[in-house]
């Protein structure tokens, strides 16, 4: 077998492409113009009082479909809200259809449960926005933190918690205490002296258990009350507010790659 190719055989020439990418761009363009322009706006939140700052923050149900929210709509509002300022956390209560995949003794087990406890910790979402297309303005709402909130199973840990207790309460029963005299001796420790401290997702939990809870009034997005809130959110179609780009298309396009 030879290696050569036969000077009679012919030879596949292979194409040269000449266009720049400017020349692509510029055929996509006109493939698929520009229609509309949209204007974008700014809205700052407004503030509740004086020297009182509003947050936006964002609720995320990853266990929820899109289509079902927890609304008064679905039968399922939350009855309770909950919200732990220096965790940072969250809870919703929400009522428990009973009809359907409900099993009832073991609701009775578990102190009649009809609801479900969903929770999550807040995440800081610095330079982030929420944008409604409002009245042909784009309209982008700083967004201040977002949670995911999950089953968090607090009847399980209530059941064990009582569970613990008794036991506790049965243990003492049987064998009382002797009172009994015990020498106590103090002692100064030097500044030195290093105390054993817990770690950070200890002192964390501890720090979590020991914050009490702080009721939030929830309001349906049904309701006028959240409807006022959304005009108030997006009151603003005053056209001097627009953001105008200090970029070029190509200098931001640049910029990103460059990153």
């Amino acid at each position: 077998m030879s290696l050569f190719v036969p000077e009679e055989e012919e030879v596949l020439e292979v194409p040269v492409y000449t266009q720049t990418i400017e020349d692509i761009q510029v055929a996509e363009e006109e493939e698929d113009p520009v229609e509309w322009e949209i204007p974008v706006a700014m809205n700052p939140l407004p503030a509740s009082g004086p020297g009182e700052e509003v947050t936006f923050s964002l609720l995320q149900f990853p266990g929820r479909p899109a289509k079902r929210p927890y609304n008064i709509e679905t039968e399922s509002m939350p009855l309770h809200s909950r919200y732990k300022e220096a965790s940072q956390s969250i809870e919703l209560e929400i009522p428990m259809n009973t009809g359907r995949f409900y099993d009832a003794l073991k609701a009775d087990s578990w102190n009649q449960v009809t609801t479900q406890t969903l929770g999550g910790p807040f995440v800081e979402t610095d330079g982030y926005y929420v944008g409604v297309l409002d009245q042909g303005i784009m309209k982008l709402i700083p967004l201040h933190r977002s949670a995911q909130l999950r089953p968090t199973f607090t009847h399980i840990d209530a059941k064990k918690d009582a569970e613990k207790a008794m036991l506790k309460d049965a243990m003492k029963a049987e064998n009382p205490t002797k009172s009994k005299e015990i020498l106590v001796q103090m002692s100064v420790k030097s500044a030195s002296d290093q105390q054993p401290r817990l770690g950070g997702c200890l002192a964390a939990t501890k720090k979590f258990d020991e914050e009490e809870w702080e009721e939030l009034e929830w309001v349906d997005e049904s309701l006028e009350q959240s409807e006022t809130v959304r005009r108030v959110l997006l009151r603003s179609n005053d056209l001097s507010k627009v953001v105008e780009s200090k970029m070029s298309a190509d200098e931001y396009s640049a910029m990103l790659f460059s990153a």
